[in-house]
């Protein structure tokens, strides 16, 4: 990870000063010049800085929820590693006609692909499972005919890594996107349609459907570096119409899975990022630093901290910094949230994760000229930080019991965020 670090670090340090113009034109060139000849001793604390925030983006990272992409990633920076093939797609034909390939992406060739052949039906659910700790890919596809009758066929490919082959088995540890592309040969004669729908990823909604018809391609990817560790696509493909191309490979849906180059981190660093109950919802304040290259931040909520699920979104303001604030207005009871930022290149960075407890907003403050008394309804260790709303920690209270008050000694009248066993409301100092 160190070495993927340093080379990222040295990435950001080339780019940051560019022209977002140049800096498009030339994102395919390769750069050789040794790191340790750009770390001049001025330039040491950008350095530092920027190592620590790559970091803490990987970390932040994990566990995320994947959305759709329109469009295809570039061949010149993508190294497809796992592919699966639906072709000759058809809703009706004789037996057998339709088949599924699944392996490494040259799915042309017999010797690296796995797969089942099954009728022409019109409704085809289907699961992918990569499990890198099994060391197996697995498929299976739910057929579902117009009669009601359904069948299961599945297939596996166990010892992974050496139906791979050395140069493709030591990349499975950096697959950091899935792309799904949809073909539909045809003439002014056809009136087929296929819709990919229903997609999860490991559980959770992308939320997304793709559609094409006769002489339709269509492509869509999603980002996410926990593909490494594994993950299970789960989706629904749709057949309609009666008249199709009877190209096997004219009318195909293929998945295939791998490493992008260029999914680095943003030249964006989240500032701060606090949130608070008010009135039944949730109020997220979030600012940034060197967002000139931002296009959007979504805001993501989870109930447990793990699995997350967009809520919404804010467009970034002009400037290289800004200010932003997002109302949650149907909240959890208790929930946890973060931002992630994309650039117009789509390449992402996530914030901190904040939670938010709704119980809160019926905590009693009281609030008086030089003082403010706190309640709550049972004794239990606190611990009470103050926050102006620039994100200074201005106050550090810690106390065992339901109630405690304290002076405004020091502290400028006006609004402030205070945070309770890191769970945060805001508060008036009289």
């Amino acid at each position: 990870m160190f070495t993927f670090v340093l080379s990222s670090v040295e990435t950001l340090y080339r780019t940051k000063d560019k022209t977002l113009s140049t800096l498009y034109q030339n994102r395919s060139s390769t750069y050789k010049k040794p790191i340790n000849k750009l770390i001049v001793p001025e330039m040491k604390t950008i350095l530092y800085k920027s190592m620590l925030m790559l970091l803490l983006t990987i970390l932040c990272a994990f566990e995320s929820v994947s959305q759709l992409n329109r469009g295809s990633l570039p061949s010149d920076r993508t190294e497809s590693i796992l592919a699966q093939r639906y072709r000759a797609i058809r809703n009706s034909g004789g037996t057998g006609g339709q088949e599924l390939y699944f392996g490494t992406p040259d799915l042309g060739n017999n010797g690296n692909r796995r797969g089942f052949d099954f009728n022409y039906q019109p409704l085809i659910e289907f699961t992918m499972t990569f499990d890198p700790n099994q060391d197996q890919i697995r498929h299976e596809s739910r057929i579902i005919a117009n009669n009601g009758n359904r069948s299961t066929p599945g297939a596996s490919i166990s010892s992974l890594r050496s139906f791979l082959g050395n140069q493709k088995a030591s990349q499975l540890q950096n697959i950091n996107y899935i792309q799904i592309e949809l073909r539909l040969s045809g003439n002014n004669n056809d009136n087929g349609q296929v819709t990919i729908e229903n997609l999860e990823l490991n559980g959770v909604s992308i939320n997304e459907t793709i559609s094409v018809d006769r002489n339709g391609i269509a492509s869509a990817y999603l980002l996410d570096r926990n593909l490494a560790r594994g993950f299970t696509l789960t989706g629904r493909m749709r057949i309609t119409g009666n008249r199709f191309n009877n190209s096997p490979e004219g009318n195909k849906m293929e998945i295939s899975s791998g490493y992008f180059y260029d999914f680095t981190t943003l030249p964006l660093e989240f500032t701060s990022i606090k949130g608070f109950a008010e009135n039944g919802q949730n109020r997220i304040n979030f600012t940034t630093a060197d967002n000139h290259e931002a296009k959007t931040f979504y805001i993501e909520r989870s109930e447990d901290g793990m699995k997350y699920e967009t809520i919404g979104q804010v467009a970034t303001v002009n400037g290289r910094t800004g200010q932003y604030t997002f109302i949650d207005k149907t909240p959890l009871l208790n929930g946890f949230y973060r931002i992630r930022g994309v650039n117009i290149l789509d390449r992402m960075v996530y914030s901190d994760v904040i939670r938010i407890n709704q119980s809160f907003s019926t905590m009693r403050v009281i609030n008086q000229v030089g003082r403010t008394e706190i309640i709550f309804s049972e004794s239990k260790a606190r611990n009470i930080k103050l926050f102006s709303f620039s994100g200074q920690l201005v106050k550090q209270i810690n106390f065992n019991s339901n109630r405690h008050a304290f002076d405004h000694q020091g502290l400028q009248k006006g609004m402030y965020v205070m945070q309770v066993n890191g769970e945060a409301i805001k508060i008036m100092v009289l």
